[in-house]
């Protein structure tokens, strides 16, 4: 693959728009497609060209990533009426980096297998911090040789790149696994704010020390800033995009046959906060338990 050229972009939310960005930095020709005109006018206005379906993409290149929400959509921009498949050249490629369930995406490579087109599985994590600054962690599944030929695209949207194997759903299924670590920890963060919030205890104090022990990381210290300031929309993660990861999460540990006793725990949580802040980020899930204590997470 030319280490530049012309690159399809579906899916323009806070995270593919971001990623859409960084390939244009890149140098990369970005033509994007989203069901939002404002989001085709904030690509336009960054450089980018816009399309009028997923197919007009596949009609004008041989790579496009996907950043939709969840498997539905995933499967109807690329196999649907107005698909990808529709319009891609055989030896093009995919690259999905949604977050959906393994089987969903397996059911979707046998589509792109009889048209001749490639995929790369390949969520992502680190959030709209990590897809602004190009830094985020992916974990790809895809055929070495596909991996390789596409390796500048997937540099130029993220920090780390783990080639997680060849077999198309190893990637969901890393994601499913890391989903359910990071929606637990979470949890207890925001119950553990709480309880401290409710014994009295200063904020600073408590962010202090747990920022500075063996628990203290980027992910604790960012989220526990965002509770204190009581910053819960503008932040890119959205309570419902965790609440729906989490269920993926527990249909893999179902399928599997492993158990997912914290985060089974966490999904409740999180899906309470889906649904008393639907319009607001992971972050207000500390209200829900806030509602409960009497208690208010602040500095």
């Amino acid at each position: 693959m030319p280490d530049k050229k012309k690159v399809g972009f579906i899916g323009l939310g806070d995270m593919g728009f971001a990623m859409a960005c960084c390939l244009l930095r890149e140098g990369f020709d970005v033509v994007g497609f989203d069901l939002r005109q404002a989001q085709l006018d904030a690509l336009r206005a960054k450089g980018g060209t816009i399309a009028s379906s997923a197919a007009d993409i596949g009609a004008q290149v041989d790579v496009a990533f996907v950043m939709v929400m969840d498997g539905a959509q995933v499967e109807s921009v690329i196999s649907g009426e107005h698909g990808l498949l529709n319009t891609m050249s055989a030896g093009s490629t995919i690259i999905i980096s949604s977050t959906i369930i393994p089987d969903e995406i397996r059911a979707i490579e046998k589509s792109c297998i009889a048209k001749g087109v490639e995929i790369i599985d390949t969520p992502v994590t680190g959030g709209l911090i990590g897809a602004s600054a190009g830094t985020l962690v992916l974990m790809a599944a895809a055929k070495q040789t596909v991996f390789d030929a596409h390796k500048p695209l997937l540099d130029a949207v993220g920090g780390t790149i783990h080639h997680v194997g060849e077999e198309i759903g190893a990637g969901q299924s890393v994601k499913a696994a890391l989903q359910a670590l990071i929606g637990s920890t979470l949890a207890g963060l925001f119950e553990a704010l709480a309880l401290g919030a409710k014994a009295g205890v200063k904020g600073q104090v408590i962010y202090d020390v747990f920022t500075s022990g063996w628990v203290g990381s980027p992910l604790l210290r960012q989220a526990t800033e965002w509770v204190m300031d009581r910053k819960f929309t503008g932040t890119g993660s959205s309570v419902h995009t965790m609440n729906k990861d989490l269920s993926i999460s527990l249909r893999v540990s179902h399928s599997v046959g492993s158990p997912l006793f914290v985060a089974s725990a966490a999904h409740e949580l999180f899906k309470s906060g889906a649904a008393k802040f639907p319009e607001e980020d992971n972050w207000a899930v500390t209200k829900v338990i806030e509602g409960i204590s009497g208690a208010t997470v602040e500095w």
